[in-house]
């Protein structure tokens, strides 16, 4: 069977209260462009952030373009970080931290680095 490859509003981070814990409590590592951090959690569902920051690109559309770009990387690694039934969820911030626009071979290089030291911390690996 083919993995599901969406990325639903309910796999995005949205309350406040959820993303105040993540930054106060969670660990967090950096691939290049990206620093991520996240949060072992008990809820259901693996939930993402993800943010590009006004400072470092400017122009409203570039940050769109880059947070469409690291979107894509993730949705298209999310089965693998969800295959697993007694793996625990996590809450995850991605931020994107290089000054200028990549490709997105570069973001998903970088993703799929940061998804395996998240399934390293879950216990689980992801297979090459």
């Amino acid at each position: 069977m083919l993995p599901f490859y969406s990325f639903p509003k309910a796999h995005r981070l949205c309350h406040k209260k959820d993303i105040e814990q993540l930054f106060s409590s969670g660990k967090s590592f950096f691939v290049f462009p990206l620093l991520i951090h996240y949060k072992k959690v008990s809820s259901a569902q693996t939930k993402v952030l993800i943010s590009v920051s006004k400072r470092k690109i400017r122009l409203a559309t570039k940050r769109n373009r880059m947070k469409r770009l690291i979107r894509e990387a993730f949705r298209l690694y999310l089965p693998d970080l969800i295959k697993s039934d007694k793996q625990e969820a996590f809450h995850i911030a991605i931020t994107y931290v290089h000054d200028e626009e990549t490709t997105l071979e570069q973001i998903r290089s970088a993703m799929l680095k940061g998804i395996k030291m998240l399934m390293k911390e879950g216990g689980n690996v992801i297979p090459d």
